[in-house]
């Protein structure tokens, strides 16, 4: 099973996040110049990630049904 273009998306975005490395990378992709606040965003954003990934498994695998 492939994944389609929306699921593609989502574990890009996903990958992205994850490879963010320092805090001048968290700054860059949230657009914040307060760290606190980068971090933030980028934890909200990770939690979203998180649930996106797991219910692409749970659409490939059918743990879902």
């Amino acid at each position: 099973m492939q994944l389609d273009d929306t699921q593609r998306y989502k574990v890009a975005m996903a990958r992205e996040l994850a490879g963010l490395s320092n805090a001048d990378e968290v700054r860059k992709h949230t657009d914040s110049t307060d760290l606190g606040m980068a971090y933030a965003v980028a934890f909200g954003e990770a939690q979203w990630d998180i649930r996106e990934l797991l219910a692409i498994i749970a659409e490939l695998t059918g743990a879902g049904k």
